[in-house]
């Protein structure tokens, strides 16, 4: 089975839990999921040629501004 696929059915079965449940644990895994799958979709990205973009870097500048006033 494609290993996309298994993350998506994964990530399903964690949120059909959480709205059967409430349990927030699913929650969690759904986010740790949703981690994995941007992981998944850049892990061959450069991280240089990715803050090479000017709106990119301009972007990490006011949030760096944004988190050290």
């Amino acid at each position: 089975m494609d290993g996309l696929l298994v993350m998506v059915l994964d990530a399903l079965d964690h949120w059909a839990t959480f709205r059967e449940t409430g349990e927030r644990n699913a929650l969690y895994e759904l986010a740790i999921r949703s981690i994995e799958l941007v992981d998944f979709q850049v892990e061959d990205a450069d991280p240089a040629d990715f803050l090479a973009a000017p709106a990119m870097a301009a972007e990490y500048d006011r949030l760096m501004r944004a988190l050290t006033d």
